[in-house]
């Protein structure tokens, strides 16, 4: 199958890479599109560069980037404000989060190191390796799913991190790389595309995109935009009360949303 890569470029959609590459526009084809309606703004801090958001017992977590500025964070989802927050190693690039079981477990980018941490002191309590990259994180309950930044979703067993199984994300046949920020939703992977204002809802069977949201107009609501207001990443779902909440790199506000289908 033909790779359908992501180009590195802040202000092209997912849309216009997908039309431009193929004769078939998004209505065309299989995957049915979504919108979105902003149900509140949070404010968040404009210095976090954001690589996983999860929200855990009705608390929201999050994982920051960069070298020597990575941190693991519990915040106040009725303000925004930062609880507690612990600094991963200065040598360490942050990135995506999950919770399984009774630990949190957090990814690093070029490290090859996904660490267990404990979630009473936000401290690394176990470390594993991997080969390659690792990027966005989720789990189905029994599983980790891992992106590495490429079309390929890993299914890890979080004992040893060991691969159980691999799919490929694919719209309409075709494969999509940079996936990013992963969420489980209702039996499906939700996952951000790097660069992409798209967020697509994979089978975790097969990989396949059967929806696909447009979130392009979301930068526009945000309370303040500067030099470093970086690309949507970061979904976040609270079981208990069905809400969503979406944020992005260096993002002003963290948004809860609702996906609508549009007309």
């Amino acid at each position: 199958m033909e790779i359908l890569n992501i180009p590195r470029r802040c202000f092209t959609f997912l849309l216009i890479i997908i039309t431009y590459s193929f004769p078939l526009s998004f209505a065309d084809s299989k995957p049915l599109k979504y919108t979105f309606e902003v149900i509140r703004k949070i404010p968040h801090d404009e210095t976090s560069f954001t690589q996983g958001l999860v929200i855990d017992d009705g608390k929201l977590y999050e994982t920051t980037g960069l070298y020597k500025n990575s941190k693991i964070r519990e915040l106040d989802l009725t303000n925004g404000k930062v609880i507690r927050s612990v600094n991963l190693p200065d040598n360490i690039f942050g990135e995506g989060i999950t919770k399984l079981g009774d630990s949190f477990y957090v990814l690093t980018w070029k490290e090859k190191k996904a660490f267990v941490i404990n979630p009473n002191d936000l401290k690394i309590i176990k470390t594993f390796n991997y080969e390659g990259e690792g990027w966005g994180l989720t789990t189905d309950g029994i599983n980790l799913i891992m992106g590495d930044g490429s079309d390929t979703l890993y299914f890890r067993n979080p004992a040893d991190f060991s691969i159980i199984k691999k799919i490929s994300v694919t719209f309409d046949g075709r494969r999509i790389e940079k996936i990013n920020e992963l969420e489980w939703i209702d039996g499906m992977i939700y996952a951000n595309v790097w660069y992409s204002d798209a967020i697509l809802v994979i089978e975790p069977e097969n990989g396949r995109v059967v929806k696909w949201i447009e979130l392009s107009g979301l930068q526009f609501m945000l309370d303040s935009v500067n030099r470093n207001t970086n690309t949507l990443n970061g979904i976040a779902y609270d079981k208990s009360k069905n809400k969503i909440y979406l944020t992005g790199k260096n993002w002003s506000n963290i948004f809860e949303v609702k996906f609508l289908t549009s007309k």
